[in-house]
């Protein structure tokens, strides 16, 4: 959920954000199933992307006629597969594979959720794409991105929020690969850790001068670096958008806030060869 405007893939978390109860409970949902996470039909999720706008932005944009595929990805997970006038690779505008989950960081902090873990909606991979388009100078190639974006982040993020509602969800977590993943997600998104929100927050204040294609393939290829020296290499790791009350109040903790703003102070950040 790029995106903002998340138009690269956002790839798997390393960390299982499944217990087994829950991979089951899954498996019972999708098993031999075309409804997308168990539950919505290829009407429903037309109506959700009439409703948010997606829909029509894409007919705006001459991408018509609209092909929708769900297939099985394993036993446990759905991709929702968008295409343009056919079903085929170079055709793909979009690509969704989500799951329910319950809430689960590669380190259980302090966040006073209690025994019970939040359920949210994960998503595993995310993709928005045109192939009908170009890259521009002034909106370069970020990395892993083959095709330019469909523009569509906002209202995708909508209907997004809409499908954890309607499964009476907590949150929306994610596991951004890159840096760009994460800085265009950080309107709606925290990460977990409140460590490393306040270490985004310092990227974006040092780094900010550039654009996000030039920070973003900085590093990259790890020309970023630490003032004090050491090489910078980016880390996916737990984001998540709070939807119920109780996850919205760890994230507005003074806690979580200190934490942030300390960690904010305290790094800083310059490009390779640069002077201070």
């Amino acid at each position: 959920m790029k995106k903002p405007s998340p138009q690269s893939p956002v790839q798997p978390p390393r960390a299982p954000l499944l217990a087994e109860a829950d991979l089951f409970d899954q498996l019972d949902k999708n098993k031999s199933s075309s409804l997308w996470l168990g539950r919505f039909s290829e009407a429903e999720i037309w109506r959700m992307w009439e409703q948010c706008g997606f829909r029509a932005a894409l007919a705006e944009a001459k991408l018509q006629p609209l092909l929708l595929r769900v297939e099985m990805i394993d036993a446990y997970l759905q991709a929702l597969k968008l295409y343009h006038a056919q079903a085929a690779p170079e055709h793909l505008l979009a690509e969704f594979r989500l799951r329910e989950a319950v809430l689960a960081p590669r380190k259980r902090l302090v966040d006073n959720l209690g025994d019970t873990r939040p359920r949210v909606l994960a998503i595993e991979w995310l993709l928005l794409q045109n192939p009908n388009a170009h890259f521009m100078r002034e909106r370069p190639a970020l990395p892993k991105q083959h095709h330019p974006g469909l523009g569509q982040a906002r209202r995708v993020l909508q209907w997004l929020i809409e499908l954890a509602q309607r499964l009476e969800l907590e949150g929306i977590s994610n596991y951004p690969e890159y840096f760009h993943n994460a800085y265009l997600y950080r309107r709606d998104f925290h990460f977990y850790d409140p460590v490393r929100e306040g270490l985004l927050a310092a990227l974006a204040r040092d780094l900010g001068a550039r654009s996000l294609a030039e920070i973003s393939w900085a590093i990259e290829r790890g020309e970023v670096r630490y003032v004090r020296g050491e090489a910078f290499a980016w880390e996916s790791d737990l984001q998540v958008l709070a939807l119920s009350p109780r996850v919205r109040k760890y994230f507005e903790s003074a806690h979580y806030r200190n934490v942030t703003e300390v960690t904010r102070e305290k790094l800083r950040f310059c490009f390779e060869g640069a002077h201070h």
